[in-house]
């Protein structure tokens, strides 16, 4: 652009600096147009130099302010349009004018602007702002400015402060206060933007030099104030997002580390930061002092998963930051360990016993391994990563920078010891915590920070102090797991650091519980392994020659050393520690042992071979009731501890036998006395109160608790089961799953011998997504092998193919791009065979794409991109309901190929019904070329023809009417049809049985008109030149011939390959084949890389589709939940950790009958709660597994995670359990959407992500005055399908979650209502249409001989209930049903009691009058069993029996259910209870109204719920957990949770007075009322699982406004239920808004219209 004459710009002459011409030019018109130029844009930099002093926006007249305005908005305008203008700016001075508007403001709509001029300056220039003192411009008068301008300026200030240099440190200071004044806005955008200029501060000054002085002078000072601020933005109830708090505890260990002074502000109690770290790694606030720390089962793991992983780490990082600094000799050297230190403490010591020999006259006695007194010269080493410097770095801390002072000063160590009492407080909170957190995760940087933290800790505290921090935490235990792990020897490093620090300090402390638990025999057994350098016998490599300087021209030519040389290598190497990690711990185990263990020591117990023998004993099948009655009370008192002490440690309870002998006595067979009365045995020694007074004792856990303590602790360290990864290991948690799952898998497709295929599918080169099917393969393949569908490409498309790549070269060649060579000569050979058939081409044949010109290209790497990216046109896929003829997985679609493999011989890519695009297909003949162009991604042009009435009739198939209307006899006619009135048949059962159980398949995401699809050049073309229209795979198979019916099958190697299993999960089992075969470790890395050959064959027949299993009788397979389990691959039967688990399932089901009172009904022992069987490290574990979406979609699971879920789910709590079930029941479509939930809205890297995973929407509109009937209808046809449900309502507006939610609510209550005669009722007598169940719903009896149409209709109705709980559960919907937990024991087929206390569960009032007449029948037993009495005398005993002075007779039973008229017995009606019989009639009874009775009912609702998912994976839940489930779960609305569940928005922060009256008034609400203001909110009477925190979107309440002359007082609140969304005036006082919020929860239910 030509330079503008009399512009007052220094223009440039050169051509490519357009945007600084642009910009002269833009102020030159401006002054043209009238605009003065010192007044407004008049920016005085001519070539004579004005410079900045006359670049000046000149104050005057109202008329001056509007050109200073226009002015401004123009240079922001200006850089919005060409960024590169910034630079002609900052050259020129308008830094300076415009700051010096905002340090003098004379108009506030020109401030306003001035200040979004800044903030865009500073995004590119914020050096340049703050040198002109910037910072105090747009800070100095923020308070002055509305919310909108002071985001504006913090956004600014923020930018400018990125790496800001020493020399502006006097400005940042100046506005310090400004900052931290901010950061207590109401507003959270401006706190957000305040704390970015905190942490951008302390990042900036912590690099530069005298980084110390800067950091101290700002966050140390003595009020404590900023440090405060700061620490109500990472504490709970914080406004600023999670990653903005986890950046400031980034920030503020930047802080700790480089200075000390603000290490103990940090520090300091009052400012509350040690109070906040602590209650982020807990969920509890601390205790007071003096208050023993004590933690829940689960409470440190279910905080810990709560957090973002990254917070957990920086949490962890910063109170590593706030201890003491570990040393660099000593313990800490690790040049102090290594095999010649060994040697020579070994020499010294036989010195100086030989010394001591010959002193005391006697022979020296040398044995191998002394115990030495700990020495300061030889202690051990800590790993690289643990090691941190004493002081600052270098670069951080200056010597030069640091003002001279007469004193140096005081350390970091210095300053903690002079501040003993804050020290030791924080290591008395932090410590116990890191020693939970260690064991809450798996991940390895979450575990060195725990280990390094407890390092630092324990090197600052004495002997004393230790002992009172550690008092109270399993450290031995800790240590020993750690020990005997294999998973990382860095840690196992950093465990034996410690157990020889504690030795060092304090060994008569920890020495007994180092012994006890084993840590000494980890040690032992650490040392005798072999050096990994030891295993390798192989000749020295010849030595690597000195490189000789670079002129030389010589070659050097190593030459072998003498022998005498390598040896004195050999010899210095072994002074060095050892490169190996796992070398250096056994070498350091080895100076331990050394140093500590001494052989002679004698600290045997005799505990330990008494324990042996009775275990042994109560392997007897022959032992007594009495006899194992005691040795049983010896087992409990040895974990009690009782009279010997100390309780057993769980290495001491594995060393002792123990485990073999309680699990043989509690489960096998063959003993004298049965299983049930062993059982109870052991529960009742194990539960046994003290023998004693004293109330220390008392308050101990019982024998029953620490024995499952034990138990857990010894599988902690004992299991090895290993997470199975994506990448490369644990390490990579960091990754995006978006960008694992959209990563693709190489194949090549060759049919096997004697399978007669086209040409194209003879050898197919693909590279698909790793999460695609087969099924996408068969249905890509099926049709073209078929010949229906063109394998290879027409002329016309051929040509297309050709242009498109002609017009890639040539935008390749116009960039500079190099262009491969191999890509020239196949577009040379391709336009010649063009040229050759262009005679022959019709003249309807689609045009090719228009050519990229080389303006439009670009940079080089640009152009490449653009060069081979292919053109996009997705259209709206329309949902169809679904067809039993043609599942979902046959809808596909076909791309366009395009790219120099192309030939008529060719396939095109393929985007198969499983939504994944196969990239590129080439034949082996260009195989090379195909290498080259495989991996680079594109998307072809995707479309399909529209089918029947096209698009738009299939877009009105989305919605089906159901109509109920009166027949006029007496009943009902129920209708499904579409808007236009086409009748929705109802689906083979067969079918959508099928369907249901199948995994969800990837759905495809195109669907076009036929204008649209004729528009495209790709279409194939008949001899005569008309366009064939491609036709979806559903329509081929529909109208196939269906006698010559056939599919594909695949196999890999010859291992058959299910059309269900993933491309990544078929490759990944290839790759565990033949490494398990080589005998090498696998390394997931493999599927990536792999080529792997696919062969594919014809089969006669269609494609199988499996069947659920079920048994003879059609019900629905389940496993015992409480037998002992097979064989299973991952947990061998003999190993000692299964041994564990099979008896922790044991004490698990002992404890269950016991909450059950199962083994007597006047039984008050309390169970223990479900927490003691979860095992922490297992549930990191699984919780880490089931991350990684790529193994779970594709079924690749390592076979312990399966395992353990359903054979032992007590051990992971109900959140990890109930993941497990949405991630491996609820099919891949869902799994993906839960990941796409999961992800950071901000991450949208991927595209692809986007589209998998896509699940057909199924609407149905229907009548709510038949909402029941309209059910059974609506779940008839859809109850199966794998389609998301949506509800509408006739003659209403609403459509979405709220309604749906609503509809499923109200379903809940009808299926409880009265005319059903389903359940049992509680109290007929209450009037209402529904059903009184106080104790949940529980079917009502039937008997199992009964046949007719009531049996029929309520076996219907119990499927649909069935049918509707699984919909309910796969689409996350929430129900009302509260089921009776008995009820559910036997949906999941559980052992039931049939005793009068489980009859209690079901109906209290039928149990106790039951109980009356069992008082009889123990009187009748008792008189029987008494052999005093002859025949004559208990038969006249048994006639003088009363209870309550009654007789049986008095009570006129007769042999018929109670409150039923179904006889129990033939003619049960005429048959009386007698004295004689009343042991028979309990008996049956009881038998019928908890067995036989509801049977029936049960199966049918497992039939009706396996057509969604298979009931058997609901049996990793207990029953308890199945009731809240379903909608039974108890609420938590105290009113801290509503402050952190509630999200105020547009008009109300959390501490607006309506926010905080509405907490106050839903806080206050009893039962009812909750359920009514949820209906109203939510559509929902219940809330989900998770309560109010589990609402997906949260509650969300706007501040609702008003119009004159009306006031907030005179609205109603309103709400949009699809989104949680609360509208709410801001109402004058409380009482007024509950009374309004009272009134719409009344009025504003039963329909859903516009607000």
């Amino acid at each position: 652009m030509p330079a503008v004459p009399n512009a007052g710009f220094a223009v440039h002459d050169d051509d490519d600096d357009e945007d600084a011409a642009l910009a002269a030019a833009l102020a030159a018109s401006v002054a043209d147009a009238g605009v003065p130029f010192d007044a407004g844009m008049g920016m005085g930099m001519d070539m004579g130099g004005g410079g900045a002093g006359e670049f000046g926006f000149g104050a005057g007249s109202e008329t001056d302010m509007q050109c200073q305005l226009l002015a401004c908005r123009c240079l922001a305008n200006l850089m919005e349009a060409l960024p590169g203008s910034a630079h002609t700016l900052v050259y020129h001075g308008a830094v300076g004018v415009l700051c010096g508007k905002l340090l003098e403001i004379l108009d506030i709509d020109l401030a306003e602007q001035t200040l979004s001029t800044l903030e865009k300056l500073s995004e590119e220039y914020p050096s340049a702002i703050v040198r002109e003192g910037g910072l105090q411009a747009l800070l100095g008068f923020l308070d002055f400015f509305g919310s909108s301008s002071q985001r504006t300026a913090l956004q600014a200030a923020s930018n400018c402060l990125r790496n800001v240099g020493s020399e502006s440190f006097g400005m940042v200071q100046g506005v310090w206060g400004v900052v931290c004044a901010a950061l207590a806005y109401a507003d959270a955008r401006c706190v957000e933007q305040a704390a970015m200029c905190v942490i951008r501060a302390i990042e900036s000054f912590a690099r530069v030099s005298g980084g110390v002085g800067y950091l101290d002078q700002l966050l140390a000072d003595d009020e404590g104030t900023t440090v405060r601020a700061i620490a109500g933005l990472i504490g709970p109830g914080s406004v600023v997002g999670a990653q903005t708090q986890t950046l400031l505890l980034r920030g503020l260990s930047t802080a700790a580390r480089v200075s000390a002074k603000v290490t103990m502000a940090l520090l300091e109690r009052d400012n509350r930061v040690v109070d906040i770290l602590f209650t982020m790694l807990t969920g509890v606030t601390p205790p007071n002092d003096g208050v023993t720390l004590a933690f829940g089962d689960m409470m440190v793991m279910q905080t810990v998963a709560q957090r973002p992983k990254e917070q957990v780490e920086e949490v962890l990082a910063l109170i590593c930051e706030l201890m003491p600094t570990l040393p660099k000799d000593g313990i800490m050297d690790p040049r102090t360990y290594t095999e010649r230190a060994l040697q020579k403490l070994a020499k010294t010591k036989a010195k100086a016993d030989r010394r001591a020999a010959r002193a005391a006259g006697t022979a020296p006695v040398l044995p191998t391994l002394v115990s030495l007194p700990p020495s300061a010269s030889s202690s051990s080493t800590n790993v690289a990563e643990m090691q941190e410097p004493e002081a600052a770095p270098a670069a951080a801390v200056s010597s030069e920078a640091a003002p001279p002072a007469e004193v140096p000063p005081p350390t970091r160590t210095e300053m903690l010891r002079g501040r003993q009492d804050i020290v030791l407080r924080f290591m008395r909170l932090v410590v116990p915590v890191l020693v939970e957190v260690y064991g809450a995760s798996v991940l390895v940087n979450v575990r060195t920070k725990c280990v390094t933290g407890m390092l630092k800790a324990l090197f600052f505290l004495d002997a004393d102090e230790m002992a009172g921090v550690l008092q109270n935490v399993p450290v031995a235990a800790w240590a020993g797991g750690v020990l005997s792990s294999s998973d990382r020897p860095q840690l196992a490093i950093g465990a034996l650091q410690l157990v020889e620090l504690l030795l060092s300090k304090a060994a008569p402390t920890f020495r007994s519980g180092f012994r006890r638990e084993g840590v000494l025999h980890e040690v032992e057994l650490v040392a005798e392994r072999e050096l990994t350098t030891a295993k390798v016998v192989a000749p020295p490599p010849p030595p690597t020659p000195l490189p000789l300087p670079v002129d030389s021209s010589s070659t050097p030519v190593p030459v072998p050393a003498p022998a005498e040389a390598t040896q004195e290598k050999e010899k210095s190497a072994s002074s060095k520690p050892p490169s190996d990690p796992q070398d250096a711990l056994v070498v350091r185990a080895r100076i331990v042992k050394f140093k500590y263990l001494a052989p002679d020591a004698d600290d045997a117990d005799d505990v330990l071979p008494r324990l042996r023998l009775l275990g042994e004993t109560l392997k007897n099948p022959a032992i007594l009731v009495h006899e194992a009655e005691d040795m049983l009370k010896i087992v409990a008192n040895a974990f009690t501890g009782g009279p010997q002490g100390a309780a057993l440690s769980s290495f001491e309870f594995v060393q002792s036998g123990l485990v073999d002998g309680l699990l043989e006595w509690a489960t096998a067979d063959g003993y004298i006395v049965d299983k049930t009365t062993r059982q109870k045995l052991l529960l009742d020694a194990l539960t046994a109160p003290p023998a004693t007074t004293d109330k220390a004792l008392v308050a101990q856990p019982t024998a029953f608790a620490t024995l499952v303590r034990r138990l857990q602790d010894s599988l902690t360290r004992m299991e090895n089961f290993e997470v199975v990864t994506v990448g490369s290991g644990l390490d990579d948690a960091r990754r995006t799953s978006a960008s694992m799952l959209a990563r693709q898998v190489r194949l090549r497709l060759i049919p096997e011998d004697g399978t007669t295929v086209p040409r194209g599918a003879a050898n197919i080169a693909i590279s698909i997504h790793g999460l695609a099917t087969f099924q996408a393969l068969h249905d890509y393949m099926r049709p073209r092998i078929a010949g229906v569908l063109p394998f290879g490409h027409s002329p016309a498309s051929a040509a297309s193919s050709l242009n498109r790549m002609m017009n890639s070269l040539n935008a390749l060649r116009a960039a500079g791009v190099p262009v491969p060579a191999s890509f020239a000569r196949v577009a040379a050979a391709a336009n010649a065979a063009a040229v050759a058939a262009g005679s022959s081409m019709s003249s309807s044949a689609p045009p090719a794409l228009p050519p990229i010109s080389a303006a439009a290209a670009g940079s080089p790497s640009s152009a490449l991109a653009e060069a081979l990216r292919r053109s996009r046109r997705l259209s709206e896929r329309t949902d169809r309901p679904p067809t039993p003829a043609a599942p979902a997985a046959e809808e596909a679609m076909d791309v366009d190929q395009a790219g120099p493999e192309d030939s008529p011989g060719t396939p095109s890519a393929a985007a198969t019904s499983a939504g994944s695009v196969v990239l590129a297909a080439a034949e082996d003949d260009d195989d090379e070329i195909a290498q080259e162009f495989v991996d680079d991604p594109f998307t072809g042009d995707v479309f399909q023809a529209a089918e029947g009435e096209g698009a738009a009739a299939d877009a009105d198939e989305k919605l089906t009417n159901v109509n109920v209307t009166d027949d006029g006899k007496d009943g009902l006619n129920i209708t499904a049809q579409t808007p236009h009135g086409t009748r929705v048949a109802t689906p083979n059962p067969a079918a959508t049985l099928a369907s249901a159980v199948l995994p969800a398949p990837i759905p495809t995401h195109a669907a076009s008109t036929s204008a649209a699809a004729a528009s495209l050049p790709s279409l194939p073309v008949t001899p005569s030149g008309s366009i064939v229209p491609r036709m979806s795979y559903a329509n081929i198979t529909r109208t196939g011939p269906k006698p010559n019916e056939w599919h594909l099958e695949f196999n890999i190697e010859d291992v058959p390959i299910s059309v269900e299993t993933t491309v990544y999960g078929a490759v990944y089992q290839h790759e565990m084949r033949r490494a398990a075969a080589a005998s090498t470790p696998f390394a997931p890395n493999n599927v990536w890389s792999a080529n792997v050959v696919v062969k594919y064959k014809k089969v006669p027949g269609p494609n199988p589709t499996p069947a659920p299993a079920t048994d003879a009788d059609g019900d629905v397979k389940m496993k015992d939940r409480f037998a002992s389990p097979p064989a299973l691959a991952s947990l061998p039967i003999e190993a000692l950790h299964t041994k564990i688990l099979r008896l922790l399932k044991v004490l698990n089901r002992i404890n269950a009958a016991l909450g059950d009172r199962y083994f007597s009904d006047s039984d008050q022992r309390a169970p223990l709660p479900e927490s003691a069987f979860v095992n922490n490290k297992l549930t990191a574990k699984m919780t880490r597994q089931l991350e990684e979406p790529m193994i779970v979609a594709s079924s690749c699971l390592p076979d312990w995670s399966i395992d353990l879920v359903q054979h032992f789910p007590f051990l992971f709590p109900f959140t990890t359990r109930y993941s497990f079930l949405q991630s491996t029941s609820f099919g891949y479509a869902r799994l993906i959407q839960r990941l796409q939930a999961q992800r950071n809205p901000s991450d949208r890297r991927d595209d692809g992500f986007a589209q998998l995973g896509r699940i057909q929407r199924q609407k149905v509109r229907i009548m709510r005055r038949h909402m029941l009937e309209s059910a059974v209808k609506v779940f008839e046809l859809y109850g199966s399908s794998s389609s998301i449900l949506e509800v509408e309502y006739f003659e209403e507006v609403g459509t979405g979650l709220g309604p749906t939610l609503e509809f499923y609510a109200m379903v809940s209550r009808e299926f409880a209502g009265r005319k059903l005669k389903l359940w049992r009722d509680a109290d007929s007598t209450k009037e209402g249409p529904y059903v009184d169940h106080p104790l949940g719903l529980f079917p009502a009896p039937i008997a199992p001989g009964e046949e007719g149409p009531d049996k029929k209709r309520v076996m219907q109705i119990c499927k649909t209930i069935g049918q509707f709980v699984g919909k309910a559960l796969l689409d996350s919907r929430i129900i009302d049903m509260s089921f009776n937990k008995v009820f559910m024991k036997f949906v999941l087929e559980e052992n039931v009691p049939l005793t009068l206390t489980t009859l209690e569960q079901v109906d209290r009032a039928l149990a106790q009058s039951l109980a009356k007449v069992q008082a009889f029948s123990d009187a009748k037993q008792t008189i029987e069993a008494n052999g005093s009495m002859s025949y004559s005398e208990k038969q006249t005993a048994l006639a003088n029996v009363r209870i309550n002075k009654a007789s049986i007779d008095d009570l006129s039973l007769d042999f018929t259910v109670p409150g039923y008229n179904i006889p129990l017995i033939p003619n049960g009606a005429d048959t009386l209870v007698n004295m004689n019989n009343v042991d028979t009639y309990m008996v049956i009874v009881l038998e019928f109204l908890l067995g036989e009775g509801v049977a029936s009912q049960a199966k049918a609702f497992r039939e009706g719920f396996s057509k969604v998912f298979p009931v058997s994976d609901l049996q990793i839940f207990t029953a308890d957990e199945l009731v809240m489930i379903c909608g039974n779960s108890d609420e938590d609305w105290c009113s801290e949770t509503l402050n952190e569940s509630i999200k105020a928005d547009h008009g109300f922060s959390i501490d607006s007075r309506a926010i905080r009256d509405l907490i106050a008034v839903m806080s206050e609400y009893d039962a009812p009322t909750r359920r009514d203001f949820l209906q109203f909110i939510t559509g929902s009477p219940k809330l989900p699982i998770g309560g109010f925190r589990g609402l997906n979107p949260p509650l969300t309440v706007v501040r609702k406004p008003h119009e004159s002359p009306l006031k907030p007082d005179d609205y109603l609140p309103s709400v949009m239920t699809c989104v949680n969304y609360l509208k709410l005036p801001e109402y004058s006082s409380r009482p007024v808004l509950a009374e309004k919020l009272r009134t719409a929860m009344k009025e504003g239910v039963g329909s859903f219209h516009l607000s």
